[in-house]
């Protein structure tokens, strides 16, 4: 609807003019925008070899009214593919796109990447001596480079701290094994003197070199070795220590001897005290009655890292085998028998005294040897399935022990024969 034809509308020569200029620059404007649209699309037309379809409607463009619907997309006429002009300017944005991309996530510019952490002032004045004293170059020059002051540069603290350096050196001989903070405290209990900063006394408590030395605990360090697959008595051993307390309040230990493949308990030995030469002391019995293991598995204690020990296992040429500290899973068979022990002996019987303990967890051996089936051996008690292996059929009648986690199928440890009870093999003869 036209303003001008509006009724009560008073609309006089002296302001049409007006109405005029206002209308005449908003065209004025559209008119601009639409012809550099249309010049645009007339160089991309000619550069692609192809013409404009109803050329008859190309001057028809300042007709369209905001009414009529708007294309977003590229019209062509069907089979007709882009120009070439197009196809350049779509790659030139592309791969302007591309390099303006950041290559990496969280990287500020592609070129330059993250900023490095400014240097300080302290770093750049002591960058400045070495440059000057080094390359011979004037003090001007230098902090030119370093983009530091000459002012800062020659700076020298006024602050004295030779009174409050007394004070500590006193305090820290008096107390050598006192940090700052301790320290601290105790200038401060000095009420005739003026209170101080502990920013301030650890920067000269630092510069004195006065910090204690803590001494770090030494951590063992072992490597874990592989667990081979036992295929019969005598290949390793698993030795623990597991304790209790009698009525009386005496401390007891038990020392606990088991063969991994048979799950046989070879000796379960009691005292109040059980050093190396004890149980080197045990492990002879039952070598002399069923013969020497391949190795023994067992953890870092004092009676099994011991020199005795270890020269002990050398004279019979045993492995020693320590698992890694802290990981007590990796001796799992014994661990699994001190859980039973425990929770068939230990938890529900009371100890008088030293003998009384060891004759009830005497019997209680003789019970888990014989009477009590093992659910590991296919619910045989341990004593009959070392029978069982210890048969001359026992080779195509016995199955193979399942892998531990962490094996897979297949495992490249060789398996060797069932040797008698009696017979002792090297390492080497039973992994061969």
């Amino acid at each position: 609807m036209n303003i001008f034809c509006q009724p009560g509308l008073d609309v006089t020569p002296l302001n049409r003019p007006k109405w005029n200029a206002i209308l005449d620059e908003r065209k004025g404007k559209a008119d601009e925008q639409e012809q550099a649209q249309r010049g645009a699309d007339h160089r991309g037309t000619e550069a692609g070899g192809s013409r404009a379809v109803g050329g008859g409607h190309g001057s028809g463009m300042r007709s369209i009214q905001a009414h009529h619907p708007r294309l977003e997309v590229e019209v062509r006429r069907h089979g007709c593919k882009r120009g070439a002009g197009n196809e350049a300017t779509a790659g030139g944005e592309r791969a302007a796109k591309e390099a303006g991309r950041r290559p990496e996530p969280r990287q500020g510019h592609a070129a330059i990447g993250d900023s490095k952490k400014l240097t300080g002032l302290v770093e750049k004045r002591a960058e400045v001596r070495r440059l000057v004293g080094e390359f011979q170059a004037s003090e001007r020059r230098v902090c030119g480079l370093m983009e530091i002051p000459r002012t800062s540069y020659r700076y020298q603290g006024r602050r004295d701290d030779s009174e409050l350096r007394e004070r500590l050196l006193v305090l820290a001989r008096e107390k050598p094994r006192f940090g700052y903070r301790r320290l601290w405290v105790l200038l401060h209990r000095d009420k005739q003197r003026a209170r101080v900063n502990h920013k301030r006394v650890w920067r000269v408590y630092r510069d004195l070199g006065l910090s204690v030395r803590r001494t770090r605990r030494k951590r063992l360090q072992r490597m874990l070795q592989p667990r081979p697959v036992f295929t019969a008595p005598n290949q390793e051993w698993a030795v623990d220590f597991a304790s209790d307390v009698a009525a009386s309040g005496r401390r007891l230990r038990i020392f606990s001897v088991v063969d991994c493949y048979t799950r046989e308990c070879l000796a379960l030995e009691v005292d109040s005290s059980l050093p190396s030469r004890r149980v080197t002391r045990a492990l002879t019995q039952i070598i002399e009655r069923r013969g020497a293991p391949v190795a023994i598995r067992s953890d870092n204690g004092p009676e099994l890292s011991s020199r005795h020990f270890l020269a002990w296992c050398i004279e019979r040429r045993i492995d020693a085998v320590h698992i890694q500290p802290g990981k007590p899973t990796q001796n799992a068979y014994v661990e699994s028998f001190h859980g039973r022990l425990r929770d068939e002996c230990l938890n529900v019987s009371w100890f008088w005294n030293l003998f009384d303990a060891r004759a009830k967890i005497a019997a209680w051996h003789s019970e888990y040897n014989s009477e009590r089936p093992h659910s590991a051996l296919g619910y045989l008690t341990p004593d009959e399935f070392a029978q069982k292996v210890a048969s001359p059929s026992s080779a195509s009648n016995t199955t193979r022990p399942a892998l531990p986690q962490g094996f897979p199928n297949g495992s490249a440890v060789a398996t060797a024969p069932a040797p008698a009870l009696t017979q002792s093999r090297t390492c080497e003869e039973v992994l061969r």
